[in-house]
Order: structure tokens, then C-alpha cells, then sequence
């Protein structure tokens, strides 16, 4: 049986217990170039907020905008966040030069501003324990490119990004060329392509696709506040969900490491935890409120990044051990099968297990060795349904770093799988094609 977890509104920014933290953050966005504006179009955000209450959120309409309020926006910030980091090469400043920087990268690319868009963020958040004399530094950077025009389905969009530990000033003009580079790549190699439409057979996936539902499939679903929405107290956590001796662990303390922490925002040490053993879940990720569901002590998984939100147990770098199989004998085996190159997007309900992944650059391998390139799909099923179908397990993992949502609250993540056979997967169309 489930151990009872302590009701009422969820505390928001500080700890559960003992003195209440202090925090600082901010958050940089600037999007570039859009798919519906002959010209193109700039729209940038900044907002920083202080443990007092105080915040300053400054918008600019275009880049011309941001270079004459450049004198009032630093100043802003600065009044925003205090002290903090004001001097240092983390500071909010060198982060809005540099996406200013980046953003002429975009504009004198070779590609049109109406058939792409460039989001450049920045993350920093700083927070002190008091009750420890402990401070907490937290940095991270994306630039995402999406390739293609407003007609363009969502999936077959070209999609690249650029991930930074030390925040933008970590982002060289030459990794954004590529990334921007790429994303048309793949779009050009997207738009050759046909539908993959109703499909309804083995299915192999890459070892990024088999991340992503990973990530969703077990990762989401051992969050102990998203289990908490859809578990039955009587049965406890030990619960069956595949019909192969699958492994799980989260090793979120593996420090350097992109998603990991040595402590979270509870200032509690993150531990490694195994989640799954022999296809049973058999442990959640919690915070200090959710503690009772850990024997008691929190798994260090508690994050937050924004004062005005709760903490919350999240994910932090998740891997499924491998198996014996390379891949080729994994697709040797499965005869006429769809090889699953990537998956765009997933997501998981937790009041229905319900997992939604969407798939992008599809292969249709026959029985004769025939390949035909394919584009798009997406398939939905409950966890259990999705984990049954896993057969087999290649004998190497790849790690993909992505940033995941929650809550409205953007972190750092990271998953390690390996290429997966599925049995009867069932694959539906694009609504748009």
C-alpha cells in the first residue's frame, strides 16, 4: 500500500521545511524569423525576478528595439537581480550580448526569414539554503532552429538545437551556422519523402526515439506527484509494466553531466535511483513532500526555476540498460517493419497513461530488403500497452540531451536507450496529410 503524502497546497519556491530559501532567476528569450511574415520578425522577452517579489520583464518588438533599449535594459536587470552575478561572465548582460550576437547569425544566414525560426534562451538561476550555508548556481542555454514554412506539417519540419551547460556565451557563432544547417537539411530531405500514413506492424526505434519514451514512458510516470494522479494506493509501487526483465535507473548525481545535480533545488543530495527492475517499476523520484513515497527521505529530485512556482520531483538523466542484439540483427529479425529514424515530440498523461509520441523520418523496410524513406505518424497508447510491446534490446545506448517542460518550468534532461523492436505497433497518419 501507498504511503499517505501530505496533502494541501503545493509550497511554492522554498523548502518544505526549515528556512526559506532565496532566489534569483532569469530568463532571456529572443525569437528570430518566423514562418508566416514575409520579413521575417524579432521578438524579445527578458525577466528577472528576486526573492522579494520584485520583478522586471522587459520586451523589444524587434532587434532595432533592443539596441536602443539596451541602456535601459542591463540597468533593469541589474536593479532586478541585485548583486548577484552582475560582474561575472554569467552575468544577465554578457547573456543579452551574446543572444544579440547570435541573433545577426540568423540574419545574415543564406536562408529566407519567412521558411525558418530561431529561438535563442537563457536560463540562470541562483538560490542559497540558508539552514545549510549553501548556494546554488544552476546555468543552461538552448538555441533551437525549426526549418520550414507555415504549410509546412509540424512534423516534417527540419528541427536542430544547440545545447550550452555555461549558458549562451557557450554558443559559437559556428555551432548556430550549423544547427541552422542542418534544420534545412533535414527539412529538404523531409519534403522527398512520402507519408508514412496508417501503419500497423513491428516497429524498430533509434535509439533517440526509444530516449523519448523512455523519457515519457517511465521517466514521467515515476515522478511521484504525476504516479500519485493515476496509481492505486492498495497495490504500492511494485508494478508490473513489461513483459521483458527491463532495468531502469535515473543517475541525475552523475555531476558534469548534462541534466545531472549534486543537490536539487531542496538542497537535498540527488541520488541514483532504479526505477525499474526485471519490467516492475519499483521506485518514484520525490521530493521532500513526497518523501513518505521513498522511505522517507527524498531522492533529491526536487527542482524548481521560477520563485512563483511549486517544487516538484523531475527526471534528471534516465537510461534503459541494453540488451544483446546489435541493430541489424534486430531489424533482420523483425522481417517487414518501420524503422523509426526520429521522434519529434512526446508527451505522457498521467491521469491516463496515456504516452503520444510523434514521429518524424520513418523507413518501410519489406520482406525483400526494400526501403522506402517515409515522413511523419504518430502513435498513442498507454504505457503498459507500449512497454508489452517491447521484444527486443540492442546491445549499445545512446545518450540525447533535451530540455523538458513541466509545469511551465524549462530543465535540462538527458536519455540513454538502446534501439528497440516493438511488436504490432499501431502508426495513424498525420491529421494534415
Amino acid at each position: 500500500m501507498l504511503p499517505k503524502v501530505a496533502r494541501g497546497p503545493a509550497y511554492v519556491g522554498g523548502c518544505l521545511d526549515g528556512p526559506a530559501v532565496a532566489d534569483y532567476t532569469f530568463h532571456l528569450r529572443l525569437d528570430v524569423g518566423t514562418r508566416n511574415s514575409a520579413n521575417g520578425h524579432t521578438w524579445f522577452q527578458l525577466q528577472a525576478n528576486r526573492p522579494d517579489g520584485h520583478s522586471t520583464v522587459i520586451r523589444a518588438g524587434d532587434l532595432e528595439s533592443l539596441d536602443r533599449l539596451a541602456d535601459l535594459l542591463l540597468p533593469g536587470a541589474r536593479r532586478a537581480l541585485g548583486t548577484w552575478q552582475t560582474e561575472t561572465d554569467l552575468s544577465p548582460g554578457n547573456e543579452v550580448r551574446h543572444s544579440r550576437l547570435l541573433a545577426d547569425v540568423v540574419m545574415k544566414s543564406q536562408y529566407p526569414l519567412n521558411r525558418h525560426r530561431t529561438i535563442i534562451e537563457s536560463y540562470l538561476h541562483y538560490r542559497t539554503c540558508p539552514d545549510q550555508d549553501r548556494e546554488i548556481t544552476r546555468r543552461h542555454a538552448r538555441v533551437s532552429v525549426v526549418a520550414g514554412d507555415r504549410a509546412t506539417p509540424a512534423n516534417w519540419r527540419g528541427k536542430s538545437s544547440v545545447l550550452s551547460k555555461a549558458g549562451l556565451v557557450g554558443v559559437g557563432p559556428s555551432d548556430l551556422e550549423r544547427a541552422i544547417d542542418e534544420a534545412f537539411s533535414m527539412e529538404r530531405n523531409y519534403a522527398q519523402r512520402s507519408p508514412t500514413g496508417g501503419y500497423d506492424g513491428p516497429v524498430v526505434l533509434s535509439p533517440q526515439a526509444a530516449g523519448v519514451l523512455l523519457h515519457e514512458a517511465v521517466g514521467h510516470l515515476a515522478e511521484a506527484d504525476n504516479y500519485l494522479k493515476s496509481a492505486d494506493p492498495m497495490y504500492g509501487v511494485n508494478e508490473r509494466l513489461a513483459s521483458l526483465p527491463l532495468t531502469v535507473r535515473d543517475k541525475g548525481n552523475r555531476v558534469g553531466e548534462w541534466g545531472s545535480v549534486e543537490v536539487d533545488d531542496e538542497c537535498w543530495p540527488t541520488r541514483e535511483v532504479e526505477l525499474m527492475r526485471e519490467g516492475v517499476l519499483t521506485a518514484l523520484l520525490t521530493d521532500k513532500r513526497h518523501a513518505a513515497l521513498s522511505d522517507g527521505t527524498s531522492t533529491g529530485h526536487g527542482r524548481v526555476t521560477r520563485p512563483d512556482k511549486p517544487v516538484s520531483p523531475r527526471l534528471a538523466r534516465i537510461m534503459l540498460e541494453p540488451g544483446e542484439a546489435d541493430v541489424a540483427e534486430l531489424r533482420g529479425a523483425a522481417g517487414r517493419h518501420l524503422y523509426v529514424e526520429r521522434v519529434g515530440m512526446g508527451s505522457l498523461n498521467p491521469r491516463t497513461r496515456q504516452v503520444d509520441i510523434s514521429l518524424q523520418g520513418t523507413q518501410l523496410t519489406h520482406d525483400n530488403g526494400e526501403v522506402e524513406l517515409r515522413v511523419g505518424g504518430h502513435c498513442t497508447l498507454r504505457v503498459d500497452e507500449f512497454l508489452a510491446r517491447v521484444c527486443a534490446l540492442a546491445n549499445e545506448v545512446a545518450w540525447t540531451p533535451s530540455i523538458c517542460s513541466k509545469q511551465g518550468q524549462a530543465l535540462p534532461v538527458e536519455s540513454a536507450a538502446p534501439a528497440l523492436l516493438l511488436s504490432a505497433l499501431p502508426v495513424r497518419p498525420d491529421p494534415s496529410c
